[in-house]
């Protein structure tokens, strides 16, 4: 909420791109792991604040049902890079696989421009009338109209906005770490079974 969701998303777009540059061209395996690094601290920022960005604009009942569609689109992809590993790995050499399989970033990069920012930075930022603006465009898109009586309100103490000790107080913390080792499982399971079947 400090920077909105559509800096982040670009800027860590941006970051990808780069490093999939220092992976692909790395002249040593250091080099080689500080472009992985990068490259999977991008995609988990770029997931969670996709998933993020998604419930802000799905009806309250549907928000569970898009979020695991968000998760089957995301794991799906992981296991079309598997496949294209399968079927191109050996033929164009690695380096070139990764420039292959980080250039769906590109077309990415250029749809964020059209992407309209999160109403809720918007809101907290104290830009109510773009605010507005952008509830009205999506609900447009969902073939639905709002209120002309809807009035935003938004009480947030901006001075704890990105704050982790939040995280971490009497408030959250339980639902902060069940959200954690949930999340580590989810991932775990997601990808030991993309690697290590057939």
């Amino acid at each position: 909420d400090i920077h909105g969701r559509k800096v982040v998303l670009t800027s860590s777009a941006l970051v990808l791109i780069a490093s999939a540059g220092v992976s692909a061209g790395a002249p040593n395996k250091w080099v080689f792991l500080a472009g992985r690094v990068m490259t999977g601290a991008c995609i988990g920022i770029n997931f969670s604040t996709v998933a993020c960005y998604a419930t802000e604009f799905a009806e309250s009942s549907l928000r569970e049902v898009g979020l695991c569609v968000f998760n089957l689109a995301a794991m799906s992809g992981y296991a079309a890079v598997n496949a294209l590993a399968l079927a191109f790995l050996r033929t164009v050499g690695w380096r070139w696989f990764i420039v292959i399989a980080s250039l769906p970033i590109l077309p990415a990069l250029v749809l964020l421009i059209y992407l309209p920012e999160s109403p809720r930075y918007l809101c907290v930022s104290g830009k109510q009338e773009q605010a507005h603006k952008t509830l009205r465009f999506m609900a447009r898109l969902n073939g639905a109209q709002l209120p002309d009586t809807l009035n935003l309100v938004c009480q947030v103490d901006t001075q704890d906005l990105g704050s982790y000790k939040t995280l971490f107080s009497k408030q959250f913390r339980n639902s902060t770490i069940c959200l954690a080792v949930m999340y580590f499982m989810d991932i775990f399971l997601e990808f030991g079974l993309i690697i290590f079947l057939p």
